[in-house]
């Protein structure tokens, strides 16, 4: 309760002010509730949003690499990539470039080399929400902090869940799903 009304109160505080936090952008309901249930606490959401920012901006700035190909998570200063890259090089500078940002303590990975695949926007899109579909209506799982990744119809989840059980009815989710290939997690447990 306590952390419910500490993030609305950041909230209102950041809102109503002209200037915007690049690190928390806390512009809707939604935002703070999921703050509220996220277990890290407010120091660490803003050191791993930190860290996530310099990443991402290491990405933009080098050649062959792009944040549309690859998603960048970090959660108590692990940090997890996410995508595709052209080759095993742009693999290694990937991984060089989130090693060599300060408060990364470990990395994982789940990149693959990209290849054309029958997996298009409009089959991502589909097994996406039925994922979160499944996952929203199951009353077993506080699915707030899972999130979904897609790479050539592969599913990759990151985030937190309470307990491996919660973990696994994720997994069986994705498997479930018309059009997945595999199905892989990054989800901290949590007890």
């Amino acid at each position: 309760m306590r952390l419910t009304i500490s993030a609305i109160f950041i909230s209102i505080i950041i809102s109503g002010c002209s200037f915007k936090s690049p690190l928390l952008n806390l512009n809707s309901i939604y935002d703070t509730y999921t703050i509220s249930k996220d277990e890290r606490g407010i120091y660490t959401i803003i050191k791993d949003n930190i860290i996530q920012k310099k990443i991402q901006t290491k990405i933009l700035a080098t050649p062959n690499l792009s944040n549309f190909h690859i998603d960048v998570v970090s959660q108590w200063g692990e940090v997890l990539l996410i995508g595709e890259v052209a080759n095993m090089d742009d693999k290694m500078k990937l991984i060089n470039l989130a090693k060599n940002t300060m408060g990364v303590n470990h990395i994982k990975t789940y990149i693959n080399l990209k290849t054309p695949n029958s997996c298009h926007f409009i089959d991502e899109l589909t097994m996406l929400t039925k994922i979160k579909t499944d996952l929203i209506s199951d009353p077993h799982i506080d699915s707030t902090n899972i999130n979904i990744h897609i790479v050539q119809c592969d599913i990759v989840f990151s985030g937190a869940v309470a307990t491996i059980e919660q973990e696994k009815r994720a997994l069986w989710y994705a498997f479930h799903t018309d059009g997945v290939s595999n199905a892989y997690s990054f989800l901290h447990i949590l007890k």
